[in-house]
């Protein structure tokens, strides 16, 4: 059996989560982190393997975070520097009007190939032309 290409998507909102799932391509799977510790967890075991894009939020309040690694979007941003591969497309898809813009910028001037959209302005038909390309880039690795 061929595993789908992930999609490693920080969201603390659970609708946002099922928003997103209803509108992903069936040839892509998401594996969801709640809150950044656990992405952070993950970002550090993984590195990016078997990714094929990342989806950040920044203000990750709604769930609760019990491990040493509690934080933000912004914390996030930090460890996919670290340890992932720079040829992941990112959509960033925070409603925060500082942070959102600043954890895009941080990402894109490291090689990163980000989109940005904060999720209220976050249409189907744009979702599914990230996801599109997220398919393109995977094939081409």
């Amino acid at each position: 059996m061929v595993r789908r290409p992930r999609i490693l998507l920080v969201e603390d909102s659970v609708a946002r989560v099922e928003w997103f799932q209803a509108w992903l391509d069936p040839r892509l799977q998401l594996l969801w982190t709640p809150d950044a510790g656990r992405a952070i967890g993950t970002v550090r075991r993984d590195r990016g393997n078997g990714w094929a894009g990342l989806m950040l939020d920044h203000d990750l309040t709604e769930q609760r975070c019990t491990d040493r690694l509690s934080g933000s979007g912004t914390n996030v941003v930090d460890a996919i520097l670290r340890w992932v591969p720079r040829h992941l497309p990112v959509l960033v898809h925070s409603s925060n009007i500082t942070k959102g813009p600043e954890m895009a910028s941080r990402l894109a001037s490291t090689g990163f190939d980000v989109t940005r959209c904060s999720f209220p302005a976050l249409t189907e038909r744009a979702y599914r032309a990230w996801q599109d390309e997220v398919l393109e880039i995977w094939d081409a690795y």
